[in-house]
């Protein structure tokens, strides 16, 4: 039996809006907040139990990432040279949610290490199509206001300059 252990000191939380990437980590402020809460740490309780690798990797949109352009999508977002990414994977965290990140196994135990890097909410990872445009009234899951109204008026400001 093996075991998932999660680390997120990597995971990037600030706001990812990307135009030319088609990113944005924010989510639809619509979205029923304690309903997502359930179901992530649900999914993540199910990840970190006791099973065999092959059982988590049948699981629905659990898997290493094997496209050559969501590896370098992922590899824009991170924006660090250096940053190795080795055995990335994709975990399910709730229908639409994904998390992103490397999973190495620990020597000599039976545990596997998830570093997380990315969250995607909105499965932009992997959509090609113009899905960026269609997304209405985000706000991001790591600031307290609506990320892209703050960009907006950022943006407004230097205009009138």
């Amino acid at each position: 039996m093996t075991q998932v252990v999660f680390d997120f000191k990597d995971l990037i939380t600030h706001c990812l809006h990307d135009e030319e990437i088609r990113f944005t980590n924010a989510i639809n402020s619509e979205i029923d907040s304690k309903a997502f809460i359930s179901e992530l740490f649900q999914n993540l309780k199910l990840t970190c139990q006791e099973a065999e690798l092959e059982e988590l990797f049948q699981q629905e949109h659990f898997h290493l990432i094997r496209n050559t352009h969501t590896k370098k999508k992922i590899e824009k977002l991170i924006d660090d040279p250096y940053f190795e990414l080795t055995n990335l994977c994709q975990i399910p965290l709730t229908q639409e949610f994904r998390l992103y990140g490397n999973l190495k196994k620990v020597k000599h135990t039976p545990l596997y290490l998830f570093k997380a890097l990315v969250l995607d909410p909105n499965h932009l990872i992997y959509h090609h199509g113009n899905r960026l445009n269609q997304l209405k009234n985000l706000t991001c899951l790591f600031s307290k206001t609506n990320c892209l109204e703050a960009k907006k008026l950022g943006l407004n400001k230097k205009k009138k300059r």
